[in-house]
């Protein structure tokens, strides 16, 4: 598993576009899962981790199974089995995943960690409705000779719906900006979320299911000034949120739009990737203190004319 490691960690350090890097496991009832490399810190025994148990957790859904201590600080484990809703005990699993999302660092534990596939992002597919929502994209792989389809897991879903992410969104001013923002985020939960935050706070915007359809509405606009920012998600199908960071800046008439990333790829590495791109910075998904401050630096603008004409008429 160390060795495995450390592919992870040197093509976890390689931004390819248009390539997906997945961790292909597998769960106690057999069936194999796939999860983003960008979001795994480490792979760990999970006998060398002691589980301890909580009486009191304050997380919603009971997908808590415990914490345990991981490089001198207490981290949540969540399991994937009860969410999926398959039943077992957590103390048979071998190995736990440990990952970071949003600046959340958590453990999954699963029975067993098999490979590292390059997958190309024009060959995700959303999942058949019936699978319910716990899943963002399936791929055909090849696995031992035989294809077979492998489910990517919605992590970001599973956290929101356990409290550990997105909390905090009350209690922010209005802002009323005049220009509208235009938002690439595959992820439905997240639209959602962010959807919710701009209504509360009095922002309009228009969201789009991935890059490309963002791009080409873009390249449609007679007067693209008209828009006051773009948010764009980094892991998406078609076209990723690097790819968006290109295009608009390769566009004369495109490439003076303020343009910031908002992800729960958080580390630095993915961050000094984004700005030397083109991109303003990035915004943690469910940073909202961060994301509100932001919003009213970019719109300012439109804010203290919005603010002055309220003035004028009372």
């Amino acid at each position: 598993m160390s060795e495995l490691f450390k592919r992870v960690e040197k093509r976890s350090k390689t931004h390819l576009h248009n390539i997906m890097q997945l961790a292909i496991f597998t769960l106690k009832e057999g069936r194999r899962y796939g999860i983003n490399v960008s979001k795994i810190l480490s792979f760990e025994d999970a006998r060398r981790y002691p589980l301890l148990r909580s009486s009191g957790d304050s997380l919603k859904d009971g997908y808590l199974v415990g914490f345990i201590e991981y490089q001198g600080r207490a981290i949540p484990v969540l399991s994937l089995e009860k969410w999926l809703g398959f039943s077992g005990e957590e103390e048979e699993n071998r190995v736990l995943l440990v990952c970071e999302y949003s600046h959340q660092i958590l453990a999954l534990p699963i029975q067993e960690i098999e490979n590292i596939h390059n997958v190309p992002i024009h060959s995700l597919q959303k999942p058949e409705i019936s699978l319910g929502e716990a899943f963002t994209y399936s791929v055909i792989l090849t696995l031992k000779n035989q294809e077979e389809s492998i489910l990517i897991l919605d992590i970001e879903r599973l956290l929101m719906e356990c409290g550990l992410v997105g909390e905090g969104e009350e209690g922010f001013e209005r802002v009323n900006g005049s220009k509208e923002i235009w938002v690439a985020e595959d992820s439905a939960s997240a639209r959602e979320a962010l959807r919710s935050f701009l209504e509360k706070i009095g922002l309009e915007a228009r969201f789009f299911g991935d890059g490309e359809e963002l791009i080409g509405a873009l390249e449609q606009m007679e007067h693209p000034e008209e828009i006051g920012l773009v948010l764009t998600d980094l892991e998406m199908p078609r076209m990723d949120g690097y790819q968006v960071i290109l295009s608009v800046r390769s566009q004369k008439n495109l490439e003076k739009i303020p343009l910031w990333v908002y992800s729960s790829m958080s580390n630095k590495g993915v961050m000094e990737k984004v700005k030397s791109l083109g991109a303003e910075g990035l915004i943690t998904k469910g940073d909202y203190p961060a994301l509100y401050a932001m919003l009213v630096d970019c719109l300012k603008i439109n804010r203290e004319t919005l603010q002055k004409s309220e003035d004028s008429s009372t």
